[in-house]
Parts: C-alpha cells; sequence; structure tokens
C-alpha cells in the first residue's frame, strides 16, 4: 500500500484557491476543475486531500470559522480591558477587512444563501460556526453590560444576534451593489447604536 505523504502547502494552497473562487462565484458556481486549475495541481492531488467537493467546503468552513474567531479575539485584546472598547475594536477590526481590495464577505455567508446546493451537512456547520460567533460576542454584550448597564433592558443574545444578522446583511448589499462603503457605513451605524444603549 502507498504511504500517505504529507504535504500541507499542496493541501492549503488548495483551500485558499477555493475559498477565492467561492466568495464570489459561490458554493455550487465553482467546480472542482476550476480550483484544481487556480491551484495548479491536478485532480489526483486535489482528490488526494478531499474525497469530495463537500468534503472540500466543510474544511473551508471550519478554518474560515476559526480564522475569524482568532481575528476577533486579536482584535478585542488590541482594545484592552475595557469590554467595551473590546467591541468596539472587533468593528474597527472588521471595517479594516472590508476596505482591503480583495475582500469579498464571509464565505459562510455566502455558503448559507445556497441551502439547497451545499446539502444538509455543510449547511448544519454553517450554523454551528454561525452560533459560535454569535456566542462570543453575547459573552462580549454581557460582560459590557454588566460594566455599563444599559438605561434600557437588553438581551446580550438577541443583541449579538441582530449584529450578526447586520453585517452579514451588510455583506450581502456589498455584493448586490459591488461597493464594500456598504460594510463600513453600516458598522459605524452599528458603534452608534452600541453608544446609544451603553452611553459610551
Amino acid at each position: 500500500m502507498r504511504q500517505k505523504i504529507e504535504n500541507p502547502p499542496t493541501k492549503k494552497r488548495i483551500l485558499d484557491s477555493a475559498q477565492t473562487i467561492m466568495m464570489t462565484k459561490g458554493y455550487a458556481g465553482t467546480s472542482v476543475d476550476e480550483v484544481c486549475a487556480k491551484a495548479k495541481v491536478t485532480k489526483g492531488n486535489f482528490f488526494y486531500y478531499f474525497k469530495t467537493k463537500e468534503n472540500l467546503g466543510q474544511e473551508l468552513v471550519e478554518c474560515f470559522g476559526s480564522n475569524m474567531k482568532d481575528g476577533f479575539c486579536c482584535a478585542a485584546d488590541g482594545g484592552g480591558k475595557d469590554p467595551l472598547e473590546r467591541i468596539y475594536a472587533c468593528l474597527d477590526f472588521m471595517a479594516e477587512q472590508a476596505a482591503k481590495p480583495d475582500f469579498h464577505g464571509c464565505l459562510i455567508g455566502t455558503f448559507s444563501q445556497e441551502a439547497e446546493a451545499i446539502g444538509p451537512r455543510l449547511r448544519l456547520l454553517c450554523g454551528k460556526s454561525f452560533e459560535q460567533g454569535a456566542e462570543f460576542f453575547r459573552q462580549a454584550f454581557e460582560k459590557a453590560m454588566k460594566k455599563y448597564p444599559p438605561k434600557t433592558p437588553v438581551d446580550p443574545k438577541a443583541l449579538a444576534d441582530f449584529f450578526l444578522s447586520g453585517v452579514q446583511g451588510s455583506f450581502i448589499l456589498m455584493k448586490a451593489k459591488e461597493d464594500p462603503k456598504v460594510v463600513r457605513s453600516n458598522l459605524k451605524l452599528m458603534r452608534a447604536y452600541l453608544r446609544s444603549i451603553f452611553g459610551r
């Protein structure tokens, strides 16, 4: 039996290439052939690392979700110990990402809009990733509320869900209008809204 030789650079090239294409064309609109062509690998290389296109999609969702979580954690740490400043630092991080010329939104959000195409397993994975993101911000909002009690009671979980849905909606508008400024503008509004809640 042929011994499996690990080649992380090749696998990463496939993942990076697939993400680049799928961010603009979507899951259903991207073929394995296109991914192989962009990654400059053979189909044999592709299927050496991924049994199916769905397996590729699953790993993309996991990698994208993990990278975003790391990005938010790093951004929050840049805001210091104040819980509200940590949230604002996350908003700044997203604004910086949206300002990059190669920014195309959220891969998980893009996949989620193709419910029929991605299938139940991949759809479930996308939902789980959103839940993890919402939990991250729920905890952040809960900490901020303890230090800066809102004048009007607000449920931290509902606020986290509202926040994520606003961001994802901004990504959809950005693609429809082909204008990344939509995301940055909406993030400014979100910041103003949070200031109205927390008073600072």
